[in-house]
């Protein structure tokens, strides 16, 4: 960086002041430090970097983002058919293939509408594989 500096004629540096811990400083070294020994006649500002004062007047201006349940409802919804869909085609089909279908609606309700909706699809793909299509003892299973 100083190299740069000193081949474009540059005056002033202004860096942010580093927010890890005085630790990592130690165990790794202070780039602003080393920055600040080496540039000879270059003026370096060191500027803060108080996260806590913008992030608490931020947050206290913001107010909470609503839930939203059409997406929910949404996604149980499409869980269902694949169930629907699943029984239809189960006597054609191993039950792990069936798997399948409930992993697109999943990954189709996460490129739809986002990771809560695709955290409930899973769970419920899960709930409703294991009581439709999961036989509870071995020996009484067709397969």
């Amino acid at each position: 960086m100083l190299d740069f500096a000193r081949t474009h004629n540059t005056t002033k540096i202004i860096v942010g002041k580093p927010l890890h811990g005085r630790w990592r400083d130690w165990w790794r070294g202070a780039f602003v430090y080393d920055l600040i020994r080496r540039c000879g006649d270059i003026d370096v500002y060191v500027i803060s970097g108080d996260t806590e004062a913008t992030s608490s007047a931020t947050t206290a201006r913001r107010a909470p983002a609503p839930i939203p349940w059409a997406s929910y409802l949404c996604a149980a919804g499409l869980v269902g058919l694949s169930t629907l869909l699943c029984a239809g085609i189960a006597p054609l089909f191993h039950p792990t293939n069936l798997v399948m279908v409930y992993l697109a609606t999943v990954v189709g309700v996460a490129l739809r509408f986002g990771r809560g909706p695709s955290i409930l699809a899973t769970v419920l793909g899960v709930a409703a594989f294991d009581l439709f299509f999961v036989c509870p003892l071995r020996h009484l299973c067709r397969f």
